[in-house]
């Protein structure tokens, strides 16, 4: 199965892609340059030009993606907000939890996101190579 190309770091649970595949699809270095919204903007262009999707299918995408952005950015407040009460409590332990739940709650986000854009796909389209 394919999994979220981000994993929680050591470091201030930092997102980078692990694997090689998909630095490529997502188009940024191991680093991670670009935003998480922006590497799941990534992932479905490589999604489109994978399956060849129609107009339809294009549009539905889109709209999917800007749902679980909305979603994404409200997680991400709420970590932040989370992270900032528990750093002026000094409790710094909790703060790193906190961020590495919310990489946890992006993983789970994103096997969604994953899962409603293969729902989108023909019988054809999901016999192609590679296919999930």
């Amino acid at each position: 199965a394919e999994r979220f190309p981000f994993s929680v770091s050591k470091r201030h649970g930092e997102s980078l892609i692990t694997n090689k595949a998909d630095k490529a699809a997502a188009g940024v270095d191991a680093r991670g340059g670009a935003s998480t919204t922006d590497r799941w903007q990534a992932y479905v262009a490589a999604f489109s030009k994978r399956y060849q999707l129609t107009e339809a299918q294009s549009d539905a995408t889109a709209s999917v993606l800007q749902e679980v952005r909305t979603q994404a950015d409200r997680l991400a407040r709420s970590m932040q907000d989370e992270v900032a009460r528990y750093q002026a409590e000094g409790l710094q332990d909790e703060a790193r939890r906190r961020r590495e739940v919310y990489h946890l709650d992006l993983n789970d986000l994103f096997e969604g996101f994953k899962s409603r854009l293969n729902s989108l796909l023909t019988t054809a389209q999901q016999q192609t190579p590679n296919a999930p």
